[in-house]
């Protein structure tokens, strides 16, 4: 474990003092914002010890994984965890995902979303879902431009109900850049009624908490930066 248990505790801590001063500036609770920690290529024995972590400060333990090989190895041998899956969502990936996930983030195209209805019909589960939108028209990103957002989009399925926007932006951009596409897409969430604003990484979620994230997705600043090793 790169980490010890003490220093994962410790960085936890810090996360959730600036989720609480974030929120306390623009006068909400900081019980309206939900942490779910990015474990992407984090071990076993890194999610432990973030588990423990959460036990000991008090608060729900939430992990977001960014591809369906990795949490379908992950999640049966963690248990009392809920799963987010928060990477790119491939329809041949589907069923995996809807098997261990409590909340899939990342819709990014009708046709995804259409294949995840179907699925989650065949195994009688009904899903939430939050729709990623490509706020800052990324050529690069996934997901939905903000003026493909129409109401049917959002409407009501039989096995998936739409529950809020979620976005990443590209690395490199100035912090008013920032703050002002996360005000769009709380702008937007507001205007639709929906309840979930997933936006912030461990880069800029103290504005996005001020911008009104309901969900912040940190990985780094509680287990370090990931390491990448050449083949």
């Amino acid at each position: 474990m790169k980490y010890s248990q003490a220093i994962i505790t410790d960085n936890l801590a810090k996360v959730l003092e600036r989720i609480a001063l974030s929120a306390t500036r623009v006068g909400r609770s900081k019980d309206s914002v939900k942490l779910v920690a990015a474990t992407k290529t984090q071990g076993l024995e890194e999610i432990s010890a973030y588990q423990k972590a959460c036990l000991e400060l008090g608060i729900e333990c939430i992990c977001g994984e960014n591809y369906a090989q990795e949490l379908a190895v992950k999640a049966p041998q963690i248990t009392n965890i809920s799963w987010h899956f928060i990477g790119g969502l491939q329809r041949n990936k589907i069923e995996l995902v809807l098997q261990h996930s409590s909340l899939i983030q990342s819709v990014g195209s009708e046709r995804v979303l259409i294949a995840l209805n179907k699925a989650a019909q065949k195994i009688d589960r009904h899903v939430p879902v939050l729709l990623q939108v490509n706020i800052s028209n990324d050529p690069n990103k996934n997901g939905f431009l903000p003026a493909e957002i129409l109401p049917e989009l959002i409407a009501a399925r039989s096995n998936i109900s739409v529950a809020g926007y979620m976005s990443v932006l590209q690395y490199g951009l100035e912090l008013g850049q920032v703050r002002a596409f996360y005000s769009e897409l709380a702008k937007m969430q507001r205007v639709a009624g929906l309840q979930e604003l997933s936006i912030g990484m461990s880069d800029d979620f103290d504005v996005a908490v001020e911008e009104g994230a309901t969900i912040v997705r940190v990985g780094s600043a509680i287990f370090g930066a990931r390491i990448f090793l050449n083949s």
